[in-house]
Order: C-alpha cells, then sequence, then structure tokens
C-alpha cells in the first residue's frame, strides 16, 4: 500500500489533497488526529485527555515537542514524544503509552485507514497501527481502553 501511495511520484496532487480532506477541511475531518476528539464526550480539541497528558508531561519536566499550535494528543506529536521518551527517558515510556498514547491511537488509526481514499494513507496507518501493536506486545502492556465518542 505505501508503494502504491507513493507511485505517483512527488507531482502527485491526490495525496495533497487527500491530506486536507482527512486532516484540514473545510469540510468534516474524517479522522482527526487529536486524542480527546475521540475520548471525550464533546469530541472536541484540547479536552481533557489532552490537558490529561499536558499534565503528565509537565510532572515529568517533559517540554512540548515542537513550536506548533496543535494540542499535545496530535498522532505526530505523541509518536515524537514516544521516540523522544524511549531514548532519553526509558523508564517514563510504559507509563505514557499505557496511559496515553496506546489509549486511543489504534482506535485512530483505525479510522484513518477506513477514511483513506489514497492508499499511502491507509498503508500508513496499517504500519503505524502494527508498529505500536508490536510495541505494546512486545513490551507486556495492559491498556485500558476508554469509550470512544467518536
Amino acid at each position: 500500500l505505501m508503494v502504491a501511495g507513493l507511485a505517483g511520484g512527488a507531482g502527485d496532487d491526490g495525496l495533497a489533497w487527500e491530506y486536507r480532506r482527512l486532516f484540514v477541511g473545510p469540510a468534516p475531518k474524517p479522522a482527526p488526529p487529536w486524542g480527546s476528539v475521540y475520548t471525550d464526550r464533546e469530541c472536541v480539541v484540547f479536552g481533557a485527555s489532552t490537558l490529561e497528558l499536558r499534565a503528565w508531561m509537565r510532572g515529568r519536566g517533559v517540554a512540548r515537542l515542537g513550536g506548533g499550535k496543535d494540542p499535545e494528543d496530535h498522532i505526530g506529536l505523541m509518536l515524537a514524544l514516544m521516540a523522544w521518551l524511549a531514548r532519553n527517558r526509558p523508564a517514563d515510556l510504559d507509563e505514557y503509552l499505557r496511559g496515553h498514547l496506546l489509549t486511543w491511537a489504534p482506535h485512530f488509526l483505525g479510522q484513518l485507514a477506513g477514511a483513506a481514499r489514497h492508499p499511502f494513507y491507509e498503508g500508513l496507518a496499517r504500519l503505524t497501527a502494527s508498529t505500536l501493536e508490536g510495541i505494546r506486545a512486545e513490551r507486556g502492556l495492559k491498556v485500558a481502553v476508554p469509550r470512544f465518542y467518536r
């Protein structure tokens, strides 16, 4: 799927359009990349799960990655934080995975794979989900899955 998605080359406008459709708008996003949209009853950005992650990070002296305005529970930021923790704070990694990333990321990635109309994003979602499941299984993590509202 990843190879098929990239087969169009750098000039493939379909990939850029699909990115906008999935993550930018103006129409409702079929796969919003923020955890709180799925786990908070109101399906809002900057919801309770975002604030919980922010408090967890502050409590461990972990600075926000990047200088953007996206909430900390954006999937890209959370994957980057996972990599940073694995390298710099491995003792905190399992708690982060159990309590934050793995609670909602598999659900989001399933939504993304199902909503994607371009094989690149379907493949990216499936590869990321498989990788996270492998990490969870390898580390023997038990994850409490919340109720999803979306």
